[in-house]
């Protein structure tokens, strides 16, 4: 293929020798009319443009300069004559359509099968006996369109007759009906598809008729027409021509609203989707046609919020309804839906309730004796705070403006410290700070603050505490657990009612997996 688009004949400025112009017009022709697939397509179109440029300059203006052609050889002519019926054999099986159906025929005229016939193709040529095979190949092609027409004359294959009966050699006694019949069929089942697309159109005309039912009606009656000469088993058209379908979706509106005195009332208001079998899209609602919506015909999480606007004056003086209807509008493929909600407004209320201010500078002071307040005034419980400072907590390094968890935890643990009772043992243990000298982060964890019990009077306790802990840098890692095990084990025994351990972190422990104590 790539030497023949190569040559190009030339027959004005530089002319081809007629002999060489004639033997690449062959050789193309038999290129060309070569069955099955082995060419490229954009080639064999390529080379069917030359040969049309060629056959037409050659056989028709006749602007080559006759020459006279070299003698033939008998072994050469029994080559091409050989080539020749070999490329007949195969478009001959070609137009039985290949080993599937030689196998069907087959089984009507026993036989040689499809790889016998192609290997008597491939080697007559080479066989002392060659014509005589080539002669029991044209006899057993012979026996397969015989069983060609056999085929195409069966009442129940009128699908594949329409195939057969054009194979069929012009003595066979074939009826062109079955191809009449493939035909309509294939007329029927685009007009069963047109009815499907038309119904997932779905549209409505502007009087709110169904179009699309009524094209179908259309379609189904054509379709009836076409095949009337025999019966169909089946009709497509049926499940387009029920029971007009409900609104795809519809608004999910309360019967009724009240609505008092609050500013701007609201409602809102969700769908729910009744999916038609093979319709999808979109349907518009609206309670101002300047406000649309779109809601998908498939069921989804979409709501409707609209602003309530209240009646006109006069007010009512008397808890008296001003009733209003909300009225909210749909439309589908030129399918429309109404629907409306009552709305009762009350501007006055039918009870209110009115109480005096108390008189100004009114209090109530309450003192407990000494006993009291010894027995009741005082905690008896032991706190352990564990303060996270490693890194995470710290300021993030690539925003300037970032100042980290760390300033938030300080004041987390300055409010809880001022928010316990005198009388609780605190003790105060920080982890991840930047730690001179240390090598691992659980090296890090340190008794900020021994077990102290807190006095009426901590106020200077407590601001120095948080002071220490304000002045901290936030650096290594997160050993959580073993800095939470340390300071419960400061207090474990601690002789009160009640202990407990206050962790403030964001509560990542990134070391406990490593841990040598606690990682296993």
């Amino acid at each position: 293929m790539g030497e023949l688009l190569k040559v190009k004949p030339e027959f004005e400025a530089n002319p081809t020798p007629r002999a060489d112009a004639v033997k690449w017009f062959h050789r193309t022709e038999a290129v060309l009319t070569a069955p099955g697939e082995w060419v490229a397509v954009e080639q064999r179109v390529s080379l069917a443009r030359e040969f049309r440029r060629v056959s037409r300059q050659l056989l028709v203006t006749n602007e080559t300069r006759p020459e006279a052609l070299p003698d033939v050889t008998p072994a050469k002519a029994r080559e091409v004559s050989f080539e020749a019926a070999k490329r007949r054999g195969l478009l001959l099986m070609a137009r039985f359509g290949g080993f599937n159906w030689v196998r069907e025929l087959a089984r009507i005229k026993p036989g040689e099968d499809a790889g016998a016939l192609n290997e008597r193709l491939d080697s007559f040529a080479l066989r002392a006996d060659g014509r005589a095979s080539l002669a029991a190949f044209g006899s057993r092609c012979g026996e397969l369109f015989d069983a060609v027409a056999e085929l195409a004359r069966k009442p129940d294959a009128y699908l594949a007759a329409d195939r057969l009966v054009r194979i069929s050699p012009a003595h066979a006694k074939v009826s062109d009906a079955r191809i009449d019949r493939t035909r309509r069929e294939r007329v029927r089942g685009y007009l069963a598809w047109q009815a499907q697309r038309t119904y997932s159109d779905h549209w409505y005309t502007e009087n709110g008729l169904r179009y699309f039912n009524i094209a179908i009606q259309k379609l189904a009656t054509d379709a009836a027409g076409v095949v009337a000469a025999f019966a169909p088993t089946d009709d497509p058209f049926a499940p387009y021509l029920g029971a007009e379908p409900p609104f795809p979706v519809t608004p999910k509106l309360p019967t009724r609203v009240a609505v008092t005195d609050e500013p701007e009332p609201q409602l809102g208001f969700g769908f729910t989707a009744r999916p038609i079998p093979g319709v999808s899209g979109y349907a518009t609602f609206w309670t101002d046609p300047k406000l649309r919506e779109a809601v998908s015909t498939v069921p989804l999480d979409t709501a409707i919020a609209r602003v309530l606007t209240r009646p006109a004056p006069p007010v009512p003086l008397t808890p008296k309804a001003q009733a209003q209807a909300l009225a909210v509008s749909g439309f589908f493929r030129g399918r429309t839906l109404d629907a409306a909600t009552a709305l009762d407004f009350y501007p006055a209320p039918d009870r209110a309730a009115l109480s005096a201010p108390p008189p100004p500078g009114v209090s109530i002071a309450v003192r407990a004796d000494l006993n009291a307040r010894k027995r009741y005034g005082f905690a008896s419980g032991a706190v352990a705070i564990v303060l996270d400072c490693s890194g995470s907590m710290g300021r993030d390094p690539k925003d300037p403006k970032s100042v980290g968890l760390y300033p938030k935890a300080v004041a987390a643990l300055d409010a809880l410290l001022k928010g316990l009772p005198p009388g609780t043992t605190v003790t105060v243990w920080t982890f991840g700070q930047k730690t001179p000298g240390a090598k691992l982060p659980e090296d890090t964890i340190r008794e900020l603050l021994a077990p102290t019990t807190l006095t009426a009077d901590s106020d200077a306790l407590v601001a120095d505490m948080v002071a220490k802990a304000r002045a901290l840098e936030p650096w290594h890692e997160s050993p959580v657990t073993r800095a939470a095990v340390a300071a419960k084990n400061r207090i474990r025994d601690a002789k009160v009612p009640f202990r407990a351990v206050v962790l403030i972190s964001d509560a990542v422990d990134n070391r406990f997996a490593v841990d040598p104590e606690y990682g296993e």
